[in-house]
């Protein structure tokens, strides 16, 4: 636990630091190395520098720091010269100096130091306590690129508590108050990809921050998993105990920012110089000016703060997963933190990737020091899915209390903040303040890097006629296509049925392709401008899950769409984004080779079939006893009918082994081709149509298009014998026949009546021939062009 003194006035003079005009420490052949910061304050806090005096394309250049008490957040220099330096808190009443030194790696000559100094208490900022209990840290700043909800992200002190306390009115308001209080929470958040996981943390702290924040929380995620960010999904989950609260009266402040001249405003000395000189300054030195301040105070104002004690815990799991990743997060988060007692469930065994045991996995602010430490020791220890001990937890966590003993052992685990561009009443200069926090997402300690990802963004156009669908009422037109950039599958658009959204026709919904497969978790509905606003829509089995988007109305359409790394958005989120040029869209069509005719397609909730029944023989049989192949399907008036429950033929199989067969993922045994329907997904279709299927009839909303053919063979529809081999019930009835498994010789049929009845009957390969749909999930893999 660090150890509190009380502040003292100290007289310090110590002459050094590194500056523009005062390079620091130059080896004599070396480099004359120059940075933008002299001294830094006694808190524990992270602080951002830029190093001046390496040769450009000289090669590259480590660095490191000469202190136990400091660490850079990378040990290579960045093209821009920007460092990270960490520093612990100095309990000391002296400053104390650390050293960075920077070299290049093929030529030690290459080298220079630069010194940095860190204040003892004494010297501290005005009304300051090297104690963050002392003032809850309300009024300092908040740098929102740094870690989430966490006091190592305080910058520099913005207000004057003082002078601000000496503008209480009783009568109209008290600007700072204190409140003792008892509260837990859990939260847990789950995202299919870092940068969406960066931008809802930030989106927490403030929502009219939209930029891609919290960078060394998201660090974390490459600590704990050996695999590229691009090959997993990854959650975030946090229990807090509050025991005590501080806030200034956010309305106070924006008042007093309008209405007080601005050396009446309670500022810190050192705030109030640099805030006047961005006033008074233009061009290119208010854009210097801009960057002091952000560096120095960060981008956002502390109005509130909560002390306790939180534990967190960041997974990441297998991309195989998609609409479950909510709730497999969830479930793991609950059995690491305490909240649930149970055993992981397959699909989460299967699933998770990160270690718990890696150091990035879990972290602990507050409480006893030492159940504090034993806690940790004891998480170091564990296999991938294990769970904290809950004894070790709940003692940690009951150690968090409020009293004048135990206050030290508190830490500051939560937040409100105000963005600091609000502090200026010039909309202009708030508005380049904020343009500049945009910019700050690209610089190198700030950026999430793109070479794990090894894929484009990309600013989608929803006026392009070509995702327009036409002739659909005819039963030869697809309903799905595919948009290809560079000629790699990177859309799937459908016009299909979604009952949740309209229940009286269909609706054109957007997926991504990624790595070829299309991802059911990340729909999008554009709007229709007709009371249906914007949505999400995600599928698993036959459930269909649509969650609104709140930003906009029931009037009101998507015009672009953003795909980010394999994920798709209807903002950017702060992404740079191109617009695509080499664009190819066609119709999603399945053609077996060396066939002269192709078959559109259809999605209906979770899956994807044939339009229409298949015309052409793919030889469905079996062999003889003297090993001649003898086949089990005619061709009927152009309609294949078939013993679905025998096998094909090799000479049909082999050309088509990458577009039909039982080919499945390694994870949950999903079909990746083209196959005959079994009976789990009739299952769904039932269950996504809430068992209303005259839904699949011609005309009907989801395009299926029942054809009534009937069926061809010898028996009835209860395996009585008739005598004659002859197509029966042909427009009277229609048959779609599903297997029980992938081998099964046995199934059933779903059997619909023009009248819009149906029942099911059990069928099996001694009995007839049924024409055949094809039919698909979403893990078939779409190969580039």
């Amino acid at each position: 636990m660090r150890k509190i003194f009380s502040s003292l006035v100290i007289l310090t003079v110590l002459l050094g630091g590194c500056t523009k005009d005062d390079p620091l420490l130059p080896n004599e052949e070396g480099l004359q190395l120059t940075c933008n910061l002299k001294e830094v304050e006694p808190g524990a806090r992270y602080h951002t520098l830029r190093v001046d005096g390496v040769p450009a394309e000289t090669g590259t250049y480590i660095t490191k720091v000469n202190a136990a008490w400091a660490r850079l957040e990378r040990d290579t220099l960045a093209e821009d010269g920007i460092m990270e330096l960490w520093v612990e808190e100095n309990t000391d009443v002296r400053r104390r100096s650390l050293q960075v030194t920077v070299s290049n790696v093929n030529d030690p000559f290459q080298s220079g130091t630069i010194e940095i100094f860190q204040k003892g208490l004494g010297e501290s900022d005005e009304n300051t306590s090297g104690d963050p209990l002392s003032d809850f840290r309300i009024g300092w700043g908040m740098n929102a690129y740094d870690e989430y909800q966490s006091s190592n992200s305080i910058r520099g002190r913005v207000f004057d508590l003082n002078a601000l306390a000496a503008l209480d009115k009783e009568d109209e308001f008290q600007s700072v108050q204190e409140i003792i209080r008892a509260q837990s929470d859990f939260m847990n958040v789950s995202a299919t990809s870092e940068r969406e996981m960066s931008a809802l943390l930030t989106s927490r702290q403030d929502k009219s921050s939209n930029f891609l924040g919290v960078k060394k929380t998201m660090r974390r995620y490459s600590q704990v998993s050996k695999n590229m960010s691009s090959q997993q999904y990854c959650s975030y989950a946090r229990i807090t105990k509050v025991v005590a609260s501080r806030s200034i009266d956010a309305g106070t402040i924006q008042y007093i920012v309008e209405k007080m001249p601005v050396t009446q405003i309670p500022f810190t000395s050192r705030f109030r110089e640099v805030y006047e000189k961005i006033k008074n300054t233009n061009g290119a030195n208010r854009d210097q000016q801009i960057t002091t301040m952000l560096n120095e105070f960060g981008t956002h104002v502390v109005i509130e703060a909560y002390a306790g004690g939180m534990i967190d815990y960041i997974g990441t799991f297998s991309r195989t997963q998609t609409s479950q990743l909510e709730s497999i997060a969830e479930e793991q988060s609950k059995r690491v933190l305490g909240i649930a007692n149970s055993s992981a469930s397959n699909t989460l065994k299967n699933s998770l990737i990160s270690d718990i045991s890696q150091g990035a996995s879990v972290e602990i602010k507050g409480g006893d020091p030492i159940l504090r430490n034993n806690l940790i020791q004891g998480i170091s220890k564990l296999d991938r899915l294990d769970v904290i001990p809950n004894k070790q937890l709940q003692e940690w966590f009951s150690s968090i209390v409020y009293t004048g003993s135990n206050k030290k052992e508190l830490d500051l685990v939560d937040f409100k903040v105000m963005p600091i561009w609000q502090l200026f009443a010039d909309k202009t200069i708030s508005q380049q303040i904020l343009m500049q926090v945009l910019k700050m997402q690209e610089q190198s300690n700030n950026k999430i890097p793109d070479q794990e990802l090894g894929m484009d963004n990309y600013s989608i156009s929803l006026q392009d006629s070509r995702f327009s669908f036409s002739n659909t009422d005819k039963s030869n037109t697809s309903l799905v296509k595919i948009y290809y950039v560079n000629n790699v599958p990177v859309l799937e658009i459908c016009e299909e049925y979604v009952p949740k959204i309209r229940s009286d026709q269909r609706i054109q919904v957007f997926y991504p392709i990624y790595l070829g497969k299309t991802n059911h978790s990340q729909g999008l509905f554009p709007g229709d401008g007709e009371g249906n606003r914007p949505a999400s829509i995600a599928f698993y089995e036959g459930d269909c899950y649509v969650t609104p988007i709140e930003e906009y109305g029931t009037s009101q359409k998507l015009s672009n769409i953003y795909y980010i790394h394999g994920n798709l958005y209807e903002k950017d989120y702060g992404n740079a984004c191109a617009v695509p040029k080499n664009t190819t869209v066609q119709d999603h069509r399945l053609q077996f080779s060396e066939w002269d005719v192709s078959y559109p397609v259809v999605k209906i909730g979770p899956g994807y079939w044939t339009r229409t029944y298949i015309t052409r023989k793919m030889q469905f049989g079996v062999k003889g006893a003297g090993g001649r192949f003898m086949t089990k399907e005619e061709v009927v008036d152009g309609i294949l009918f078939a013993d679905i429950y025998q096998t094909n033929s090799t000479g049909f199989l082999f050309p088509n082994e990458e577009i039909f067969g039982q080919h499945t993922e390694a994870y949950y045994g999903k079909q990746t081709l083209w196959y005959l329907p079994l009976t789990r997904d009739r299952k769904h279709l039932i269950e996504y149509l809430g068992g209303n299927m005259k839904t699949l009839f011609k005309g009907q909303m989801t395009g299926f298009d029942a054809q009534f053919e009937g069926y061809y063979g010898s028996y009835d529809e209860s395996g009585n014998d008739l005598g004659k081999t002859t197509r029966r019930e042909n427009g009277k009835k229609c048959y779609v026949a599903f297997k029980d498994g992938t081998t099964s010789s046995s199934g059933v049929a779903m059997v619909l009546t023009p009248d819009y009845t149906w029942k099911s009957i059990v069928t099996s390969a001694a009995f007839n021939y049924y024409p055949v749909r094809l039919f698909r999930t979403s893990c078939y893999i779409h190969d580039n062009l």
